[in-house]
This record gives C-alpha cells, sequence and structure tokens, in this order.
C-alpha cells in the first residue's frame, strides 16, 4: 500500500512517500514561491527513485489550509490532477492537524500556530490519542492575544511559527504551557495521518476535496496582500 502526501499550504512544504504506515522519502520545496514549478517534478523524482507509477498508488492526502491562498490552491489541483484520470480515493487534511500530529510524542494537547499575516495568526488546540486527531478547541483566525485567551488547556504545547513572535505572550497567558519555535514542516505527518484515514475509510473522491482557508482572500476582501 502506497501513499503519496502533497503540502504547498505552508512556507514548508513537500511531498512524502510511505509504505503502508513506514515513511519512505520526502522531497521539500523550497521556496514557496516556486511551489507550482517545482512540485510536480518533485512527485516524479519520488516516484521515479522507488520503481512506482502514479498507477501504484493506493491514496493521495492533501493539506487543504489553512494557510497560503495560493498555495492551498497549487496543492489540491496537483492532487486532483493526478487522482482523478485514475480515480484514485484522496484524503484531505487540514494543515494545523497535521502540524499538531508531528509533535504528539512531545505532549498529548498540542496547539499548533502558523502566522496568517496582518498580525494574526491560525491556531487551534488538539487532543492527541495514538493516531486520533481530536479537536478540543476549533481552527480559528484571530489576533494572538485574542486567541490565546480562548486556550481551554494551559498544559499545552504550542509549535509552529507562529510561536517565536509570539513565546512571551503564550506563556504570560499559559505559564505551564511548553513552546517550541518550530518551522511549519508537516509533510511527513501528513502522510501517516493519510495512511491512518484511508485505512479507516475516510476518503473522499477528487471532486469532493476542498480548502480550508478560514477567511476570506485578500483579493475578495478588496486589499492588498502585504503578508
Amino acid at each position: 500500500m502506497h501513499i503519496l502526501a502533497i503540502d504547498t499550504a505552508t512556507n514548508s512544504g513537500g511531498v512524502a512517500l510511505s509504505r503502508g504506515a513506514e515513511l519512505l522519502d520526502v522531497r521539500m520545496l523550497q521556496p514557496p514561491r516556486c511551489y507550482s514549478e517545482k512540485v510536480i517534478s518533485a512527485v516524479d523524482s519520488l516516484l521515479t527513485h522507488h520503481n512506482l507509477e502514479m498507477s501504484d498508488l493506493d491514496c493521495l492526502v492533501a493539506s487543504v489550509g489553512p494557510g497560503s491562498f495560493t498555495g492551498i490552491r497549487i496543492g489540491l489541483a496537483t492532487v486532483k490532477a493526478f487522482s482523478q484520470p485514475l480515480d484514485k480515493p484522496v484524503v484531505g487534511i487540514s494543515t494545523l492537524a497535521a502540524l499538531a500530529y508531528r509533535f504528539s510524542h512531545l505532549s498529548r494537547y498540542i496547539a499548533p500556530i502558523m502566522e496568517a499575516g496582518r498580525k494574526l495568526i491560525y491556531g487551534a488546540v488538539y487532543r492527541i490519542e495514538g493516531s486520533e486527531v481530536h479537536v478540543e478547541s476549533p481552527e480559528q483566525v484571530l489576533p494572538p492575544a485574542q486567541w490565546l485567551a480562548s486556550v481551554p488547556a494551559s498544559h499545552c504545547l504550542f509549535a509552529g511559527d507562529g510561536v517565536a513572535p509570539y513565546k512571551d505572550l503564550i506563556l504570560a497567558a499559559c505559564p505551564e504551557a511548553q513552546v517550541l519555535e518550530t518551522d511549519n514542516r508537516l509533510v511527513e505527518p501528513l502522510c501517516l495521518l493519510g495512511h491512518h484515514y484511508f485505512v479507516k475509510g475516510e476518503i473522499l473522491k477528487a471532486h469532493e476535496l476542498a480548502a480550508n482557508y478560514l477567511r476570506p482572500s485578500y483579493a475578495e476582501l478588496g486589499q492588498p496582500n502585504t503578508k
């Protein structure tokens, strides 16, 4: 059983391949502005290296957001383009959920934070039990202080690129918290979570895959993107 995962929603995008629950290989995509140019060649490189064809894949996994609006669209379009002709099942996973799962070996409660631009963050709180990711506090896009006031567990582990700029705020609001100043790399846990959902039968048809933007785009708001 082979699973291919693609993340272009974050600023640490990549492509990952697993055989069952075993992660086989990863190709990172840098910088984000080149995702549209590099993602297909990265997939081709990964499959060629492991002597696989697209038809050998059992499922494709996409990070559906929140994150870069352009990046989300690139990732979803790529997964749909690969999966539709072969009628392959797909799995869509939140970037925040996958980021939380990355640190599940460190804490039961994970609060991933990603910078959203304009002094806002994307945040949520998850409880991790094995391969199950349970939402404790829903995904939101808010000013950091406002979001932190809603965090239900002060002993959470906070991680993601939103931690470094707001570390003092986090510790003031949640003195018992663990804080990790990390990037948003999540393609490996995305792949492993995708396998878990595939085995459970929580799959979609390609046309059912939808973006999770959390907010209107700058264009929809009639404002320039200053992120």
